[in-house]
């Protein structure tokens, strides 16, 4: 099983903007796109709307990436870190980021591979 490639506070490694705009101010939409590169059936707009009314389905959009590239991380885990960092996301969307070669721009935009696809 594969670790994540990025720690808890690992937004700062694309730098201020990025990890405070991109990711930060707007992370729900950033999530958004992420469930929807991860799932490739989810709607951005709906997950992001979700993720506004309930940030606990944090908790599944991060299920969906630890199944999705194979992450060791058990369920409870899971509900510490959304629960108990306010942090965790940026977890997430860099592994996100990383395994699918491209980045997080603003109002969940997504620049890289699948990028057409993705503004659809």
């Amino acid at each position: 099983m594969a670790e994540w490639s990025h720690g808890h506070f690992a937004c700062m490694e694309s730098g201020f903007v990025p990890c405070l705009c991109n990711m930060g101010i707007m992370g729900f939409c950033a999530g958004g796109r992420a469930n929807e590169l991860v799932k490739d059936d989810g709607s951005c707009m709906v997950t992001t709307i979700i993720l506004y009314l309930c940030p606990l389905y944090a908790i599944m959009v991060r299920r969906a990436v630890v199944d999705k590239y194979g992450i060791n991380e058990g369920m409870g885990m899971s509900v510490i870190c959304e629960c108990c960092n306010p942090c965790a996301h940026y977890t997430w969307l860099t592994e996100v980021q990383t395994k699918q070669g491209g980045k997080f721009g603003m109002i969940g935009a997504w620049e890289g591979p699948g990028a057409a696809d993705a503004q659809k």
